[in-house]
């Protein structure tokens, strides 16, 4: 019997990309983390699935094997993505993280909205949308217009760790 989010999650991935074939590996363990083999002619991926934590997506060459990059509750959400991915190869582009207008394109929201939220007009969100180098708390207040919050970690080799972003209380 399949798990009511698996099942939403391959009726919205047929619904978006019907051509996508879906191989579902299910473990020996009912708790279990089940792996999503999807694949067409040129595309193929695979997904991490566990009913407590949601839909994984490793995008990375070679990320294979270790923990997702992406993390998607929301199974209608998760086929979006695939079909992203799927679109990305399409147009001879590698899989790659997410833009900001993909983001918002996912999250289901329009620039006029975010310049809304923000106090803005929908140019500077469109400017903004196309910035190579953004500035950490504009991107939060971005993210924050769509809802979200901004993380940010710091990667080495032999560690990872997440970055407190507000300023160490002084002394006094």
């Amino acid at each position: 019997m399949m798990d009511e989010k698996l099942e939403r999650f391959c009726q919205k991935l047929q619904e978006c990309a019907p051509k996508l074939k879906v191989y579902i590996d299910s473990p020996k363990d009912p708790d279990g983390e089940i792996f999503l083999d999807i694949a067409s002619t040129n595309f193929s991926t695979s997904v991490s699935y566990h009913p407590k934590v949601g839909f994984g997506f490793s995008i990375s060459e070679g990320a294979y094997g270790s923990r997702p990059e992406e993390l998607y509750r929301n199974p209608e959400k998760s086929a979006v993505r695939v079909r992203q991915l799927l679109e990305q190869t399409a147009m001879g582009d590698e899989p790659h993280g997410l833009t900001l207008p993909e983001m918002r394109a996912l999250i289901g929201v329009t620039q006029s909205q975010i310049a809304s939220r923000l106090d803005i007009k929908q140019p500077s969100v469109q400017r903004f949308e196309k910035r190579q180098n953004l500035r950490l708390d504009t991107l939060a207040g971005y993210v924050g217009a769509m809802g979200g919050r901004l993380e940010v970690n710091v990667v080495f080799d032999d560690m990872e760790v997440r970055m407190n972003l507000n300023s160490p209380k002084e002394e006094g």
